[in-house]
């Protein structure tokens, strides 16, 4: 069963008045619109999964990028290192 505003005003109006009714259905409302909010924030929404699929494709990129730049100093620290051990060996 669906209850609109205006019944429930309504029903109200007859028992408290016309000014409390309406802030007693001010009241729900503005209740039904947090409890509603609260709901959302916990759900993901259309832009909610499209922002955090961007944000993983991003965190990938800049995963692989510094993989690979970790492995180009590495490499050119052995690169070193063998050039030093072979200057020291043909020096003596």
């Amino acid at each position: 069963m669906q209850v609109t505003e205006i019944e429930v005003y309504k029903s109200i109006q007859a028992k408290l008045g016309d000014r409390e009714a309406q802030e007693l259905v001010g009241f729900i409302k503005s209740e039904i619109k947090a409890e509603f909010m609260d709901c959302k924030q916990v759900f993901l929404v259309k832009e909610d999964k499209i922002d955090l699929i961007q944000s993983m494709k991003q965190d990938k990129v800049d995963l692989i990028r510094a993989i690979f730049i970790s492995g180009i100093i590495q490499f050119l620290a052995i690169i070193g290192a063998l050039l030093g051990i072979l200057s020291f060996f043909t020096k003596h």
